[in-house]
């Protein structure tokens, strides 16, 4: 359980999915997509720990 960070470009979305141009498939119960050059507002309101990156 807990967080995970992936960062890659998504290919497909599934109930329970997504696949990776590179073939990886991710798993999920929640998903939280954010894209573009930061997190999105919700995204910053979470109480989460957030990499300079987001």
């Amino acid at each position: 359980s807990g967080v995970q960070l992936v960062r890659g470009v998504v290919k497909e979305v599934h109930p329970k999915k997504l696949l990776l141009s590179d073939g990886t498939e991710v798993p999920y119960g929640l998903l939280v997509w954010s894209t573009g050059v930061g997190p999105s507002p919700f995204v910053n309101s979470l109480n989460l720990p957030k990499s300079p990156q987001g």
